[in-house]
């Protein structure tokens, strides 16, 4: 019996490329179900990153400096610094207390500055701080130096609310230029004496400069010397801003 099937298929050519017709589609059958099958994972993918980088980035995040999602630091309309800016202490510092010491008074809020700030602290403590320091007592530990009266005596860098409102009805206006950052020789005399740094990428430079507060076309100059500490930031790359002496 199997032999006269076998003899009648090979004598039939009818039967033989029917057979293999049929073996054709059979594969083209397969094959566009495993390219649908791909395609339908690898747009699964794609909407699994999109939903994930959304969910991730934040404008002003990492590259340019803003860490207000990770930290909670409030947004600010102030420009956020860029990759390159945060990539070294003295480009840090540099960008950071010259956006601090430049301002319009009426166009810009005391709180905005604030949040601005605390969006480019390094929120890094690497030695242990006694119970009563609090986070949010160490996120604004940077504005906390900002906003009070200087170890030399000299005025606040940044003025009280009531000053502020002040400054913004006469439309005065501040600026620094000749700016220099470098090394700070107390700070490094201190370490080779022994002071215990408090991390290790934490370091600081001096903040040269001369600074002009407008008001009324009356302006009032100040020499300012810095001593500006940094440390990498938890939430981004590059620095973030410590303490301001």
């Amino acid at each position: 019996m199997m032999r006269l099937l076998v003899h009648r298929a090979v004598r039939s050519p009818l039967v033989i490329i029917f057979a293999c017709l049929l073996a054709i589609l059979a594969v083209g059958a397969v094959m566009t179900a495993v390219s649908s099958h791909t395609a339908s994972a690898a747009s699964r993918r794609a909407s699994a990153a999109g939903s994930v980088g959304a969910a991730t980035a934040s404008p002003g995040a990492a590259s340019d400096g803003a860490a207000s999602v990770e930290t909670g630091a409030p947004r600010s309309s102030l420009p956020a610094l860029s990759a390159e800016q945060t990539s070294t202490p003295e480009a840090f510092i540099e960008a950071v207390m010259t956006q601090v010491l430049t301002i319009d008074y009426a166009r810009t809020s005391r709180a905005d500055l604030q949040n601005w700030v605390d969006a480019n602290q390094s929120i890094v403590h690497t030695a242990p701080s006694p119970p009563e320091i609090t986070a949010d007592m160490l996120r604004h530990s940077a504005w906390y130096e900002l906003t009070k009266v200087m170890d030399t005596g000299a005025a606040p860098l940044v003025v009280s609310e009531s000053e502020w409102a002040a400054y913004a009805r006469a439309g005065a206006t501040s600026s620094v230029k000749n700016v220099q950052v470098t090394r700070d020789p107390v700070y490094e005399k201190n370490l080779a004496a022994g002071m215990e740094n408090p991390g290790p990428y934490v370091t600081a430079r001096l903040y040269i400069a001369e600074w002009d507060i407008t008001i009324a076309g009356a302006v009032t100059h100040r020499n300012l010397s810095l001593s500006v500490s940094v440390d990498l930031a938890l939430f981004r790359s590059g620095y973030g801003l410590l303490a301001v002496l």
